[in-house]
């Protein structure tokens, strides 16, 4: 009854989370809402606002991936699973520079995703798949920060197929991804249930923004997603 309770109030939180499907990939993108002395946008003056921008334009802009690639349509892989009251410690990701602490959000007062509490920060969202107990955990980090420093997701745009992502949870296991997709949304466009609802294979989902900051809106005009298989 316990396990069938759980359930219930995971796919409740689920549903909530599809009901602000055009918030929800705002995630990460609000580091860089704080203005410089000169009274401009922190954000817009970033280098990674071109960085980003000049990444997008050189892998020919947005892509979407067809069902027949598509990471959910696999068979779902046996792993071992952690401890069930394992928590997520850190995330590990050699080629883009990735050693952080995870913390677990879930949604705002406004049922919009929070943001990680900063750039060094990466947020595991519990609306969705627990690592290690099999379909799609979906975690978030900041691209930049309002500072102009880079945030630990800077360089997520240099992940390639094959790439390996190590989730090392509280009972010392760790758990082994590679790299399937390396996609750039449209922000306004985005396959929000698709990106972050459940999958039948035990993947990870990693969002942060890319493309172009708007100074008026705040905001980013794109996000990349990284979706990335278990192995071990």
């Amino acid at each position: 009854m316990a396990d069938q309770r759980a359930r219930l109030s995971v796919r409740r939180r689920f549903v909530l989370a599809l009901s602000v499907a055009a918030l929800v990939l705002a995630a990460a993108c609000g580091g860089g809402d704080k203005k410089n002395d000169d009274g401009k946008q922190a954000g817009a003056a970033s280098p990674a606002a071109s960085a980003a921008t000049q990444a997008t334009a050189g892998s020919g802009g947005t892509t979407t991936p067809s069902p027949e690639s598509s990471p959910t349509a696999a068979p779902t892989p046996q792993f071992p699973a952690p401890k069930e009251d394992a928590g997520i410690a850190r995330i590990l990701i050699g080629r883009a520079k990735v050693n952080a602490p995870v913390q677990v959000k879930g949604l705002n007062a406004r049922n919009e995703m929070e943001n990680p509490d900063g750039k060094d920060n990466v947020a595991w969202y519990d609306f969705t798949g627990r690592p290690g107990f099999g379909s799609n955990a979906v975690f978030s980090g900041h691209v930049d920060w309002y500072t102009g420093e880079q945030g630990v997701f800077w360089f997520l745009r240099d992940l390639k197929d094959g790439d390996e992502i190590v989730i090392k949870m509280s009972d010392g296991m760790e758990l082994k991804y590679r790299v399937k997709e390396n996609i750039t949304y449209k922000a306004d466009a985005a396959p929000v249930a698709e990106i972050v609802g459940p999958s039948t294979n035990e993947m990870i989902t990693l969002i942060t923004c890319d493309g172009s900051f708007d100074a008026k809106t705040q905001d980013y005009n794109n996000r990349r997603v990284i979706r990335a298989e278990r192995f071990a």
